[in-house]
């Protein structure tokens, strides 16, 4: 299925929405927030799963993005943590680590999109773009 949006419409969409990055690669929060505040939207970003849960507790935000290898705390089990509090929220899951059973846990965590490790700006685009076309449905 063709989306929706064009790339000017998804970023006019996404810059009304609040974004939260959660990933301990400083390298990729770094360039996911070059990518976004280029496009003139709103992403916080933060290194641990604990920094989220603090964050999550204080903002609301529209947009999950979140990688599944963190210190002390993974990706999955962020989500399991959040998944009753925040079932409006919109979740990608960024991993390296895409086997069957970890796609499978974040399906049943809530998780909207899986995005494998290494990505394009392009996959990224997409993957926002099919995932409010989803929600536009």
């Amino acid at each position: 299925m063709e989306s929706v949006w064009t790339m000017a419409d998804l970023f006019e969409k996404l810059k009304k929405m609040q974004i939260l990055l959660i990933d301990d690669d400083a390298c990729i929060r770094h360039a996911m927030s070059l990518f976004f505040t280029a496009e003139g939207c709103s992403l916080s970003v933060v290194p641990s799963a604990e920094a989220a849960l603090d964050k999550l507790s204080r903002h609301t935000y529209d947009i999950i993005l979140v990688d599944y290898n963190l210190p002390k705390m993974d990706g999955l089990q962020l989500l399991e943590q959040i998944q009753n509090s925040s079932t409006q929220i919109m979740k990608i899951l960024i991993t390296a680590y895409g086997s069957n059973e970890v796609v499978s846990a974040a399906r049943g965590l809530g998780v909207h999109e899986v995005i494998e490790k290494p990505f394009t700006s392009e996959i990224l685009e997409h993957t926002l773009s099919h995932l409010l076309d989803q929600q536009h449905l």
